[in-house]
């Protein structure tokens, strides 16, 4: 869980990479947004750093293993013994900094590559030093890569989101609620993250026309 926290986390740092590749591109030298690639590559390692390590930290400092949580001095002693030892979960009401964490980093790739694909697509319309013709293929990729970076948006993150909230509403209304409800919210989630791989491949090659022709190609 730890893993995969992290593994989400990091797709934002790799999607800023990637459309500031693009961005780049573009531009000539002495632009005043022009970077050297030292320096892009230092935003996006200073990014991925703490988005790297951010699932296990949480696991570290909030897992009911790791704080003093004085819910287990008044367990039955019919537990068992190792039940300690092998639980997972996470005390709710000390995880504020990790809603926070949660909210901020989103909020932060989707302004910032919102901001980056707005401009390229701008300096697109209006830059005079390549033809049309590449002007049209970077038109094409930046297109494709919004779609790419949208998608996980869409199947992995909302429906992450999606849960975590709905768990905490209805563990606050009903902590037995769980006992009425015949499908497992986590597995309809689990269920959405695994298209994310399919939806992705069709995502590059429909919005790619040469991978469109040859789709076609090989299809007909």
């Amino acid at each position: 869980q730890a893993g995969m926290h992290s593994l989400l986390a990091c797709g934002g740092p790799i999607y800023i990479a990637l459309f500031l590749y693009r961005h780049q591109a573009l531009l000539l030298p002495g632009s005043r947004f022009k970077f050297s690639q030292r320096a892009q590559f230092a935003f996006v390692i200073i990014l991925l750093i703490p988005c790297s390590t951010f699932g296990i930290a949480l696991y570290q400092k909030h897992s009911f293993k790791n704080i003093n949580f004085n819910m287990f001095q008044h367990m039955s002693d019919d537990w068992d013994p190792t039940i300690l030892e092998r639980v997972d979960c996470f005390a709710f009401n000390k995880m504020i900094p990790y809603w926070a964490y949660c909210a901020i980093i989103p909020s932060f790739v989707v302004i910032f590559l919102t901001a980056v694909s707005r401009h390229t697509f701008s300096m697109l319309r209006h830059i005079k030093h390549i033809s049309v013709r590449t002007r049209e293929k970077h038109r094409i990729l930046t297109r494709s890569l919004v779609v790419q970076a949208l998608l996980p948006c869409v199947v992995v993150i909302l429906p992450y989101v999606a849960l975590m909230v709905s768990t905490m509403i209805l563990f606050y209304i009903s902590p037995n609620i769980y006992d009425d409800i015949p499908i497992n919210l986590a597995d309809i989630t689990i269920l959405c993250i695994s298209f994310h791989a399919t939806l992705h491949c069709s995502a590059l090659i429909f919005t790619t026309p040469v991978f469109r022709k040859t789709l076609a190609e090989v299809g007909f």
